[in-house]
């Protein structure tokens, strides 16, 4: 997809330049300049909103990553209920002490299945 834009905006690019060309002695040219302007600045800004959003999506994947391990691996038996009681989810050493396998007590109460 990032070979498609890049074409995109290459292609773009060259008939923007063509069409200011085109009219050089217009008088819509400093209006053609003003548009470029405000579509570069806002290719601009598109771009480090991206560069954010893949930041903040890595950051949230890693803290994500953390709390999966801590649940799981945790000492402890822990069991997320809905508001029916029924289980959502179950770690590892909580499937161990009701003495059944973790995907067993998930497939069961999975709203999905």
């Amino acid at each position: 997809m990032l070979n498609l834009k890049q074409f995109k905006n290459s292609e773009l690019a060259e008939r923007l330049a063509s069409s200011l060309s085109a009219l050089e002695d217009s008088k819509e040219k400093p209006e053609l300049q003003l548009l470029t302007n405000n579509l570069q600045t806002h290719q601009i800004e598109l771009e480090m909103q991206n560069r954010e959003l893949r930041e903040t999506q890595e950051k949230l994947e890693q803290s994500h990553n953390r709390y999966v391990d801590l649940y799981d691996f945790a000492p402890v038996g822990y069991l997320t209920l809905n508001n029916k009681g029924c289980i959502l989810d179950i770690n590892l050493a909580g499937a161990s002490m009701l003495g059944v396998e973790r995907s067993q007590i998930q497939s069961a109460f999975d709203p999905m299945a």
